[in-house]
């Protein structure tokens, strides 16, 4: 009778441990777009990703470390969602302070959906401000 009872607990405790692991899939198709400065080959810290179908505010930002910005949809709202699926289309325009904006549009495959964009620095003369 123990015997039996401790195999109940072993397995009730395996099935328990592999349920937990489960994780759900994701539904889209992963992109990572990677932000370095065109001169340096550095990690813009401060750039902003956004979809052409977002509003505005609704920019994701980079990691600070290594520039990148990596998901598999985009939320519009709380009823819409866009999934990255192979053979769609994006349009993202990459930005930060001190930068020229950036589109991209990028066609999404399967696999191997990974982009590095150089952003390239203003120029001085576009930067000052002119006093009279």
């Amino acid at each position: 009778m123990k015997s039996n009872l401790v195999t109940a607990m072993i397995l009730l405790g395996l099935s328990s441990t592999v349920e937990a692991k489960k994780t759900p899939k994701p539904r889209g198709v992963l992109l990572q777009i990677t932000v370095l400065d065109k001169e340096t080959q550095s990690p813009v810290s401060t750039a902003t990703v956004i979809h052409s179908a977002e509003s505005a505010g609704m920019e994701h930002k980079v990691n600070q470390v290594n520039g990148v910005w990596k998901d598999d949809a985009v939320f519009l709202s709380q009823e819409k969602i866009i999934y990255f699926a192979p053979k769609s289309s994006h349009e993202f325009t990459i930005q930060a302070d001190g930068y020229d904006p950036l589109v991209l549009t990028h066609e999404m495959r399967r696999w191997g959906n990974k982009v590095v964009v150089e952003l390239k620095k203003k120029s001085t003369a576009d930067t000052e401000v002119r006093e009279k």
